[in-house]
């Protein structure tokens, strides 16, 4: 069986991080031709099989992007490289297309759909976002509206769509409005595959949030939170980590408590921080229902500290850690927030965290790729 992966994003943003990751743990699986427009991709040491470099035009104006896609439902330069990729397909004669696409690269798609639609092949699509978004993260607009167009038009066809959670799953699967579509969670893989033990350096009551905030996320009820906790606890701490823009707003709107707050440039490895805390944040949106799990709550799991994951009801991280010991659930308030902090000072170092080594297993990258290698050869799906 010949398989192929078109991934014109493996670069150095949030899905190609993710994309590289995938085809490093099936690379030792199985053997697969790789077509990228990537032209840094560092191929896996494992890796068997060819890698065709293709070079793809980018128009510099996201003005002239959005104006572009609004009115055509497609970026030209994508549909290009997708159609100028078909010889390189044809070549190959693959039984098994599978194409990697996120909510603003989507020539892998364009170019497996092309391919697929002339012969007897199976398409596999693993999107990492959804596209286009709900509201309040995406207006409803002209350019939701081409988003949606795309999808349809170049969805119908895919026999398997692999997404990061089963809430987000069902809101493609309505846009795309094919039943015939198989459905498969495929979570993103954690950098870190093994649970680690880390030191308590500090007896001081700390507390981190690693990343940025955005769109329907907001710092609101965990700062007013960690404001009645230092009520209580005066010296307690807040580090925030790689937090962009967000240091601007907290020094605005809360200057009362820059007196206990840390702010700290990215680190690849968060281990010397996170040993000064007894707890670490996880922020989703102010909303109910959302379709979006936050990142932080996975790149939190490998470490032996609680969790404090603020989202609404019907949530992803709800659904995925309902029966969570280490993940505190709490609503958008800040008395939700100083209950859940007083708890993991007085349980961090004494509460079991055996269930994450389970949470690790399932959602490490051998467990997706095993996944993925399985859909690859189940003959069931065409």
């Amino acid at each position: 069986m010949k398989v192929v992966v078109i991934a014109d994003n493996l670069g150095n943003n949030a899905p190609g991080v993710v994309f590289r990751n995938i085809l490093s743990g099936i690379s030792g699986k199985i053997e697969i031709d790789i077509v990228t427009s990537t032209m840094d991709y560092q191929i896996p040491f494992n890796h068997r099989g060819l890698v065709k470099y293709v070079p793809q035009k980018r128009i510099p104006s996201w003005r002239i992007r959005t104006w572009l896609f609004d009115i055509f439902g497609f970026y030209h330069t994508q549909r290009n490289w997708a159609r100028g990729i078909q010889d390189i397909l044809d070549s190959g004669a693959y039984d098994v297309v599978i194409s990697l696409m996120s909510s603003t690269f989507y020539a892998s798609l364009m170019a497996a759909d092309l391919y697929v639609a002339k012969r007897e092949v199976k398409h596999i699509c693993y999107c990492v976002d959804a596209v286009p978004p709900p509201p309040p993260w995406e207006k409803r607009g002209m350019y939701s509206y081409a988003m949606k167009r795309c999808i349809k038009r170049y969805m119908q066809r895919v026999d398997v769509l692999c997404m990061t959670n089963q809430e987000m799953l069902a809101h493609e699967l309505g846009i795309i409005g094919n039943p015939k579509i198989k459905s498969v969670v495929l979570p993103n893989p954690p950098k870190e595959t093994s649970f680690q033990v880390l030191p308590f350096d500090d007896i001081t009551p700390s507390f981190a949030y690693a990343g940025k905030m955005y769109g329907p996320r907001n710092p609101d009820a965990l700062l007013n939170g960690f404001r009645l906790f230092m009520k209580k606890y005066p010296l307690a701490k807040f580090f925030f980590v790689g937090s962009g823009k967000l240091d601007i707003y907290i020094k605005k709107h809360y200057s009362d408590l820059l007196g206990n707050i840390e702010f700290i440039s990215y680190s690849a490895d968060l281990s010397h921080i996170f040993s000064k805390c007894v707890a670490l944040i996880d922020v989703n949106a102010n909303i109910d229902n959302d379709i979006f799990l936050s990142s932080k709550v996975i790149s939190y799991l490998p470490y032996n500290r609680l969790i404090i994951s603020e989202s609404g009801n019907g949530s992803p991280v709800r659904s995925l850690f309902k029966n969570s010991k280490t993940v505190i659930h709490v609503h958008h308030n800040p008395e939700d927030y100083l209950d859940a902090m007083e708890f993991c000072l007085n349980n961090t170092m004494t509460i079991n965290y055996s269930e994450r080594e389970e949470y690790l297993k399932h959602m490490d990258v051998n467990a997706v790729t095993e996944t993925l290698v399985k859909l690859i050869y189940d003959n069931n799906e065409n």
